[in-house]
């Protein structure tokens, strides 16, 4: 151990006494001074429905809004339930699951996109299975009280409604004889109720591709740092009146005593908080003007002892002068000696995914990671490299680092499809299924039906669907809702691109699930001709693929053929026993089938050895 320079550590010492000092004078005043948030917990319900089955009634943005303020109001601390495109049950679900999240303490909001209309003097939603002969009948049956959302937010501190949808008929661009929404009361409290235009008028949509005039501003001023909910509001209003020439006008209803912020500052003295804190400090007893009197005496204290050990440093050198520095040769000098190379900007893409790859079979994750934040030309000419670079961090389990590598590389490439869908693989694999959903989402709404991109979505629907049976609050419709979610973006998939057996399968897999049988089964024979023609391309032989023959097998046990289906897992499983992960997946998907399919109890037992099942 070298002896400490006692010079220095005075001014050291000196300085934790007198932070000790200042901290335990402060604590009373750093929490009496502190700003809490006076609502405490957050939550929400998001409703976006835009796509119709019944084709008159479609409208291109609720979906497009209800997806960006979900995505916002987590960024705000909000816990959301989302519900986009959700049929009259689907809705009805989600409203009973955000009012088990609400508690006395909570700030609720609830947020709707789409066509409303008013009945008799209540408010309704319209979800995706109600039909425009029902709402010009005026037929309630299929539609989805409003009134009773804000039924399950009466116990709150503080309800914020935003209503996206037409004061005068179904509305933002659909002409019925039938009347918007209308004035919403009921005793909840404390309440904000913002409409998106005045009663009796009409919400305009928004520019193709873009949110509505209405949500965008929402989403531009919740996010503004120290913003009162009533200057949101104005800012809002005025924001949508310049945005349509005063064609819009939003509206409010107002029962709010208190002050929200969706984003508060620690610290603002511009914000008027008499009615939350107590009398104004002077600034020397805040905790901000003692961190300031603290960081003075610690520069003070730090120059000082720089000062003592130059002049200390100068005195020993005195005598010991440096050496004169060894000169460079210049770059063309005949030294016997090749100077540095200058790194070619033109990289071999093969070279360096074999360099990725073998980073990662040595466990230089960092190294990858490195790679994508670099300026390496290679890394910033082309979005193809920080794809691979961040696939292989996926496939090495580094989910984390996946994630902070493919934010950096789509704020470079934004528009690239390839780490858009990375972005989202990486976060489903990560557990973080809401945020997931949002992106694929976002790809799929934007017009990227492609094969991989429905895969990816339908994968994220079906974890959503396994998370909500392990979780015991979440009611069996809204599992099973996931779980139709997931099966018919498979189903859209293999309709699209019949040659992609994997989808096929699971659309297969996913209807046996959901007990339609006959689909099940329609969809495992489709599956297996194509098979039969992907075999006889190879003269009848095997597939050299793990998944190509497990697919055989499970599309044979979806049709019956219970013998034939156990030999094809039997050799599938010792050819390619190395496969450990596959095998683990086949043995999961294996046992879910296995308890809702009619398999003969030896075969079943056959099965449940093979791949250590417990039934």
């Amino acid at each position: 151990m070298t002896k400490s320079d006692n010079t220095r550590n005075l001014p050291l010492s000196f300085l934790t006494i007198l932070i000790f000092f200042f901290s335990m004078t402060s604590v009373s005043v750093s929490l009496a001074a502190m700003d809490p948030d006076p609502y405490g917990h957050r939550v929400a319900l998001v409703i976006g429905n835009g796509t119709y089955q019944d084709p008159t009634l479609n409208l291109p943005n609720p979906q497009r809004d209800a997806m960006a303020m979900w995505h916002a109001l987590e960024e705000l601390k909000f816990e959301v339930t989302p519900a986009i495109n959700y049929t009259q049950r689907e809705m009805l679900a989600a409203i009973e699951e955000f009012s088990r999240k609400i508690r006395g303490d909570s700030v609720a909001l609830f947020y709707y996109a789409g066509h409303g209309v008013g009945i008799g003097g209540q408010n309704y939603l319209v979800p995706k299975d109600a039909g425009a002969k029902e709402l010009e009948d005026k037929v309630t049956e299929r539609l989805v009280s409003a009134n009773a959302v804000l039924k399950e937010m009466r116990r709150n501190r503080l309800n914020i409604l935003i209503l996206d949808a037409c004061r005068n008929d179904p509305g933002r661009g659909v002409s019925l004889a039938i009347e918007g929404f209308s004035k919403m009361t009921g005793g909840v409290g404390e309440a904000v109720i913002a409409y998106s235009t005045a009663e009796g008028e009409r919400a305009l949509d928004g520019p193709p591709g873009k949110n509505s005039y209405y949500t965008k501003h929402w989403l531009a001023q919740m996010q503004v740092p120290g913003q009162e909910l009533a200057d949101v509001l104005r800012k809002i209003k005025a924001g949508t009146q310049a945005d349509t020439d005063n064609k819009q006008i939003p509206w409010q209803e107002w029962s709010v005593t208190g002050r929200f912020y969706f984003l508060p500052l620690e610290e603002d003295p511009s914000l008027p908080k008499e009615d939350l804190l107590p009398p104004k400090l002077p600034f020397w007893q805040t905790p901000l003007g003692m961190l300031a009197i603290i960081i003075a005496i610690a520069a003070f204290a730090g120059i000082l002892a720089f000062v003592i050990a130059r002049g200390k440093k100068a005195r020993r050198n005195e005598t010991a002068p440096s050496p004169a520095p060894t000169p460079t040769p210049p770059v063309n000098a005949d030294s016997g000696t090749a100077p540095t190379p200058v790194p070619t900007p033109n990289v071999d893409a093969d070279e360096e995914t074999a360099t990725l790859r073998a980073m990662a079979t040595a466990g230089r994750f960092d190294g990858i990671l490195a790679k994508i934040l670099s300026d390496e030309q290679a890394y910033t000419s082309s979005a193809t490299l920080p794809a691979t670079a961040v696939d292989v961090l996926v496939g090495g389990e580094q989910y984390p680092q996946a994630i902070q590598g493919v934010t950096f590389a789509l704020k470079r490439f934004p528009d690239s499809l390839r780490l858009r869908q990375l972005h989202g693989l990486a976060l489903r694999r990560n557990g973080q299924l809401n945020d997931a959903i949002y992106q694929l989402n976002l790809l799929y709404e934007q017009g990227n039906r492609d094969a991989e991109t429905l895969g990816m979505l339908a994968a994220t629907w079906a974890d959503m669907w396994e998370r909500r049976q392990e979780n015991s609050d979440a009611p069996g419709a809204r599992a099973r809702d996931a779980l139709e979610k997931s099966r018919n973006l498979y189903e859209e998939a293999f309709t699209a691109f019949p040659a992609d057996i994997y989808t096929g399968i699971n659309a297969a897999s996913k209807s046996a699930l959901l007990g339609e049988r006959e689909k099940a089964v329609a969809y495992a024979g489709k599956v297996l001709a194509r098979l039969e023609k992907m075999k006889k391309g190879r003269g009848g032989k095997l597939s050299p693929d793990y998944w190509e023959r497990a697919t055989e097998a499970e599309a044979r046990l979806l049709e019956g053929d219970w013998a034939q289906a156990r030999d094809l897992y039997h050799v599938a499983r010792v050819d390619f026993q190395d496969e450990t992960g596959s095998i683990r997946s086949t043995a999961a998907q294996l046992q879910r089938l296995l308890g809702i399919l009619e398999v003969p109890d030896d075969i079943k037992a056959e099965l449940a050895r093979e791949f250590n099942i417990r039934l």
